[in-house]
């Protein structure tokens, strides 16, 4: 049979076109691998208030930063001074004493580089070692302990450094210090690490024989040394801070003194 075309026909067909290409699903736009990271990234620099630690591998430090030993481990970062590289290294030296024993010692170094006009310039730098030790010797930067933080909410940042240290024969745990940063001023709290005897010996486990609530040392103290483990001396070095400095070397304290 046929059917007239006329204006009637003409305005059902583009009708229904019109319905037909508006229910079409969409095309799906998949985001690079690059934007993902870069959308990640600005996410996280929102979270930290713009201030983000990054670990940076030994090809990406700059030319020309000077440092002793090794580079064991690189960061970078931003904030009101400019951009921050951190430097984290070692040095071994083994020796031979008049009784013909090995002594071995060890080194350890940060470097806090600020990039400038004419090149980078050094914030501040610290050094400490472990020296002609026969036996067990220690000196190192504990993994995952280096943070970055802006706890003041001035725009710099406040770099925070663990590492252990000693020359140990026996069972007792190393020596342990905690470093803050912040513009080049120094704060610290230093100690001892915790073994836990008990695990050991096989008994129960038992995390601290004592309240880790007031974790400062008394000088005046009769105590066992053991009673001293997981402890440091004083809080002093923070006593001109924001209290939030503490409040967060404490923290960072008890998480690694095991």
């Amino acid at each position: 049979m046929f059917i007239p075309f006329n204006k009637y026909s003409l305005l059902i067909i583009t009708i229904w076109f019109s319905v037909a290409c508006s229910s079409a699903p969409e095309k799906q736009v998949i985001p690079s691998d690059d934007e993902e990271e870069r959308s990640s990234d600005d996410q996280d620099s929102k979270k930290s208030g713009s201030i983000r630690l990054r670990s940076i591998s030994k090809d990406e430090v700059p030319s020309g930063l000077a440092y002793n030993g090794k580079i064991d481990k690189a960061f970078t970062w931003n904030d009101n001074n400019g951009e921050n590289i951190l430097l984290l290294t070692s040095k071994e030296k083994q020796t031979i004493d008049e009784y013909q024993e090995y002594m071995n010692s060890i080194y350890i170094f940060a470097y806090n580089y600020v990039k400038k006009d004419k090149g980078h310039e050094l914030l501040w730098k610290m050094n400490d070692q472990a020296l002609e030790c026969a036996f067990d010797v220690k000196c190192e930067f504990l993994e995952g302990s280096t943070t970055l933080t802006d706890l003041d909410k001035d725009g710099f940042g406040e770099v925070k450094l663990q590492y252990e240290l000693g020359c140990i024969s026996d069972v007792r745990p190393y020596d342990m210090k905690l470093l803050f940063y912040e513009n080049g001023q120094k704060r610290a709290l230093r100690g001892l690490r915790w073994i836990d005897m008990d695990a050991l010996q096989g008994k129960r486990e038992r995390k601290y024989p004592f309240a880790l609530d007031d974790m400062a040392i008394d000088p005046n103290s009769r105590e066992p040394d053991y009673y001293h483990w997981g402890k440091y001396k004083t809080e002093a070095d923070f006593k001109n801070d924001p209290i939030e400095f503490l409040e967060y070397a404490r923290l960072e304290w008890r998480k690694y003194v095991m």
